[in-house]
């Protein structure tokens, strides 16, 4: 269509009868309408119904650079996004992370660890939702840190300030800030001091002896193979293989190859926690455990290879909440309101090192890839050598 030359800039009649506008900037390039930037810098073209539509936006632009306030539509395109970026609020920003977080093998975060850095961000983070990520400085991390810290939540202040300084770090790369403002050093390491003491094998016969039956067997595999709650609670009928011999039980073996862990939709059943938590645990034969299991796996668990060994009443897995509810009553008629199911985790790993496994073997059993774990699980026994003597004595019977 005809071209007309307006006294600045021009205009012209597009095939579908819309009008185009565009003029020479002070950059020397011809500039053709468009729309100004969305948040992303995205603009595009953009035309009028009429001509004197298509002049008014040329009186308005010539307007901008008569007044020094011109940019090209890419200038404003890249200040737009800045400002957007710049907007982008803390928990915008700890959501987008969240959701597009991969870890070193590739893979999107498991499903209860995305439920747990919600909750956090949600939680003791929630006061820094609001604030947009560029205004979050030194000052206001120590503000909020100090707050935390003043609620008596020393471990949840820990793991929030540990997810919080991941999260700007990653903000750095992007440039959304220009530095990481977490940088308290010690600042993910606050603990509360309390100790685990895993009980003595006393005390775990006095809290077996006062379990419902059907949870007897679950309790002293806990002790015995120092399994996560998540891998007990996933384990099927064909994860554990028992071999006889003469009709006595001569071993008992698991398969810990998943994992089960909640989240606010439900089950989620994957791999174990960590990489080295694939691995074949052989069950002690100290006395009682080899029948519980055996007792167990006849009352409790279907035939069907892929039945639940440790089920709810319902055949679906077991919650930890029910758990604890039924070990309440037990572990205080031994004296012991402290015990839950991982102190027996710190239990199995105690007696592992009471008897003198490697440190390698200790991790390969316990599924743990770093050594520092070691030191965190393993306590003295509390009990004299007697007792491991009868444990090794036991052992060598057995294996008899």
């Amino acid at each position: 269509m005809a071209t007309r030359r307006e006294s600045w800039g021009k205009v012209r009649q597009l095939a579908s009868k819309r009008w185009q506008a565009s003029y020479v900037g002070p950059d020397g390039a011809r500039h053709t309408a468009r729309t100004e930037p969305d948040a992303d810098g995205v603009t595009r073209a953009l035309t009028f119904s009429t001509k004197t539509d298509a002049r008014a936006w040329l009186r308005a632009e010539h307007a901008k650079i008569a007044l020094g306030d011109w940019q090209s539509a890419a200038d404003r395109a890249v200040a737009a996004k800045d400002r957007s970026r710049r907007n982008v609020t803390f928990a915008t920003y700890a959501e987008t992370w969240i959701s597009g977080r991969f870890n070193k093998h590739g893979h999107p975060l498991r499903p209860r660890t995305a439920s747990e850095y919600r909750r956090l961000v949600a939680g003791p983070l929630g006061p820094l939702g609001p604030l947009p990520l560029a205004s979050i400085d030194r000052a206001t991390v120590d503000e909020w840190r100090a707050a935390q810290l003043r609620t008596g939540h020393l471990t949840t202040t820990g793991h929030a300030y540990a997810l919080l300084r991941s999260i700007l770090a990653t903000a750095t790369v992007h440039k959304m800030i220009p530095e990481n403002p977490a940088t308290i050093e010690h600042g993910a390491t606050t603990r509360t001091g309390k100790k685990v003491t895993p009980p003595t094998i006393g005390e775990l016969d006095v809290i077996v002896a006062n379990l419902p039956h059907k949870y007897r067997a679950l309790f002293l595999m806990a002790a015995w193979s120092g399994l996560r709650i998540g891998e007990l609670t996933a384990l099927t009928r064909a994860d554990i293989t028992v071999t006889k011999k003469a009709g006595a039980v001569t071993a008992i073996t698991l398969n810990v190859d998943k994992g089960v862990t909640w989240t606010e939709t439900g089950p989620h059943v994957g791999p174990p926690k960590t990489s080295s938590g694939v691995r074949t645990v052989t069950l002690p034969p100290v006395e009682g455990l080899y029948t519980a299991v055996v007792a167990h796996l006849a009352e409790f668990v279907a035939i069907n290879p892929d039945a639940l060994v440790f089920a709810n009443t319902t055949g679906g897995h077991l919650r930890q909440p029910s758990v604890q509810k039924v070990l309440k009553p037990a572990r205080e008629k031994a004296g012991r309101p402290d015990v839950s199911l991982h102190s027996l985790r710190h239990f199995h790993a105690s007696w592992l090192h009471e008897v003198g496994a490697s440190p390698a073997a200790q991790l390969a059993r316990l599924g743990q890839n770093t050594s520092s774990m070691i030191g965190r699980y393993s306590h003295p026994v509390g009990e004299d050598a007697a007792l491991a003597a009868a444990l090794a004595d036991r052992v060598n019977s057995r294996a008899g």
